[in-house]
């Protein structure tokens, strides 16, 4: 079964899918996983996603995950070995450079299987499909109540698989769902204990997205409160930078009214 017709028809299942129940569209990704198993010349590799105890294992063709990740395809490469000589001339081992080379299999602890399905949707599609643009009619509200958190987990996973282009389409879904309100304080805490540098692009997006949200009236105290110590950091510096003008203070402004005697 080639890429192209793999690609194509679970392109037409996430369209079906739109008006499909969490139930229905569970028994289609079943299906799907059995078709990527069992599909003509297709070789498949294996991921175990999530903390353990929670872990969900998802199979992909072994030719979309490392077409797109040279990350990827460096750790499945079965022909990444060495030969080990004894010193009778024999040889005694065959020592692979990544132990998912010889298992073909990926555990990965540090995302959520919630996410990874953004991922596998991607590496099929090479589109996202965002709940949250959808009509209300149509959404899925246990995917939309963790949609910004997977978003952002999915930005990180694509920099860790050196995936540029998945990285570029996510934060323009990102970019797009936070131009009426920012993320959630879930999702701002996970993209900055994350994320360390400052001028990050994601960093970077929810800073521009919360200054947006205060200078509409669209942030409480409340929601400051709830946000990381660092994003507040970088919004009182960006506020200050880019004020057109910075008012000086007047020691009049601050003296408590006194009665008259």
């Amino acid at each position: 079964m080639s890429l192209k017709v793999i690609a194509d028809s679970l392109s037409l299942s996430n369209m079906a899918s739109k008006t499909r129940s969490c139930e229905e569209k569970e028994d289609a990704l079943i299906q799907l996983t059995c078709i990527i198993q069992y599909s003509e010349g297709g070789a498949v590799v294996t991921f175990i996603v999530g903390p353990e105890g929670a872990t969900e294992t998802f199979i992909v063709h072994k030719e979309f995950a490392c077409f797109y990740s040279r990350v990827l395809d460096g750790m499945f490469d079965e022909s990444s070995i060495k030969h080990d000589r004894s010193s009778q001339g024999r040889r005694r081992a065959l020592i692979f450079k990544f132990v998912e080379g010889q298992t073909q299999t990926y555990r990965m602890d540090d995302v959520s299987a919630d996410a990874f399905r953004y991922f596998v949707e991607w590496l099929y599609t090479q589109s996202l499909d965002i709940e949250q643009l959808k009509p209300v009619g149509q959404m899925d509200d246990h995917r939309c109540d963790k949609e910004d958190l997977c978003l952002a987990e999915l930005w990180i996973l694509a920099g860790k698989l050196l995936i540029p282009s998945l990285q570029n389409t996510t934060i323009k879904a990102m970019w797009k769902l936070g131009n009426e309100i920012p993320p959630d304080p879930d999702t701002l805490h996970y993209i900055f204990n994350n994320v360390a540098a400052p001028n990050n692009p994601v960093r970077l997006l929810v800073v521009r997205q919360c200054l947006q949200a205060l200078s509409n009236g669209d942030l409480r105290v409340e929601d400051l409160r709830a946000m990381p110590e660092d994003l507040l950091v970088e919004i009182t510096y960006e506020t200050a930078t880019y004020l057109p003008e910075v008012q000086s203070m007047d020691l009049n402004d601050l003296l408590v009214t006194t009665e008259a005697k």
